[in-house]
């Protein structure tokens, strides 16, 4: 992994973005050769029967962005920054008849939190996926999934999913057009918002696919990340041709 490519932020007139806008240049890189420092990775994986399981091992710039605060035109701004991390990482998955149980963890070292210190950490997610066939006595599949995530940095995480709970349905028609209906509701369980979303898609044409989405936010915490989607509640529509 020698090379590194830098992602672009949300500017200020972007959406999704975050109340104070993160600039998308004078990005910070730890180390003296900057974004040129050489990354390196290592992953071992095995199955054992209906079971999966690996170990990953990651020393280098991180993918992930903190967020730095400094002066500029006497304004406080908000920058990239890309620490030099260590992380090792696990995943399990085990089939059992129609059950998927799965786990996935890490344990990152060097990168900054949301109070911009420098903390050592340890984030996983764990939940199962339920497939009922023939649903209503017809062809439908129906997968139910469940989740939970947790970051022990807490309300000091910049992830927004530090203490939640994911739940979802998929409905498969089976029919000609390949028609999905997917409902998915996350739930903050220290009460800091919830997002809610419904997408139905299906085959309009042998090569043309038609996807509606519409996500909402609520009961959202003024302290929380999310709190600068609050008003962010919007439908989309996509059409996808495959050649």
């Amino acid at each position: 992994m020698p090379l590194f490519h830098e992602p672009t932020k949300i500017g200020k007139k972007g959406r999704l973005r975050l109340n104070l806008p993160t600039q998308n240049y004078d990005t910070t890189y730890e180390g003296g050769a900057g974004r040129k420092v050489p990354s390196w990775a290592v992953k071992w994986h095995n199955s054992y029967g209906e079971s999966d399981i690996s170990l990953q091992f990651f020393r280098g710039t991180s993918r992930s962005s903190s967020t730095l605060p400094k002066l500029e035109d006497s304004q406080i701004k908000y920058f990239p920054g890309h620490e030099r991390i260590t992380q090792l990482g696990s995943f399990f998955q085990k089939i059992y008849g129609p059950v998927i149980f799965k786990f996935e963890g890490i344990k990152r070292n060097g990168q900054k939190n949301a109070k911009y210190e420098r903390e050592n950490f340890y984030s996983y997610i764990t939940g199962f996926e339920y497939v009922i066939t023939r649903v209503f006595d017809k062809v439908w599949d129906l997968n139910i999934f469940a989740e939970y995530s947790n970051d022990d940095r807490g309300s000091n995480s910049t992830d927004i999913f530090q203490n939640d709970l994911f739940l979802g349905t998929r409905i498969n028609l089976n029919d000609v057009e390949g028609t999905e209906i997917t409902q998915t509701l996350t739930l903050d369980l220290n009460g800091d918002g919830n997002t809610g979303s419904l997408e139905i898609s299906t085959r309009i044409m042998e090569s043309v696919r038609l996807a509606a989405n519409y996500t909402s936010h609520w009961s959202v915490n003024n302290k929380d990340t999310l709190y600068s989607f609050r008003r962010d509640n919007y439908l989309g529509i996509k059409i996808t041709n495959y050649f």
